[in-house]
């Protein structure tokens, strides 16, 4: 028992050290990073920063400090999972709030050019997410 506590206290003052919300000053940090997620599993990805619901007029100050962004992905369906794990194991504390993954179809690939380079049977994605500050 003394040794979990040993251990537990150590857990404790790392987890008091490491900053897991994301400094307004390291916003475009995380978007570089996502980027290089990207980039790293062979994800084609378009990154857009969404206005936050909880501030409701210009001068408004937020309930809850978060930065919104949704994520639209294209490439395989493996890749696209290994984009996630990766996102999931960001330095920053953030949370899916939506997924969405749909399989191409030729029609598809023909159709919209962000999914341009794409083949039948890869899939895109839209995720929204939220970063806290």
């Amino acid at each position: 028992m003394e040794k979990v506590r040993e251990e537990s206290g150590v857990v404790e003052k790392k987890l008091s050290e490491a900053n897991i919300f994301l400094a307004q000053k390291d916003a475009i940090n995380f978007i570089l990073d996502v980027e290089q997620f990207a980039s790293s599993t062979q994800i084609r990805e378009k990154i857009t920063v969404l206005n936050n619901p909880a501030q409701k007029s210009q001068g408004e100050k937020p309930k809850e400090n978060v930065l919104k962004f949704q994520i639209s992905l294209w490439g395989s369906y493996p890749n696209l999972i290994k984009f996630l794990v990766y996102l999931e194991n960001a330095p920053y504390l953030n949370n899916i709030d939506s997924l969405q993954i749909k399989r191409l179809s030729e029609k598809d690939i023909n159709l919209a050019n962000e999914s341009a380079g794409s083949q039948p049977g890869d899939v895109s994605g839209i995720i929204n997410l939220s970063v806290y500050q």
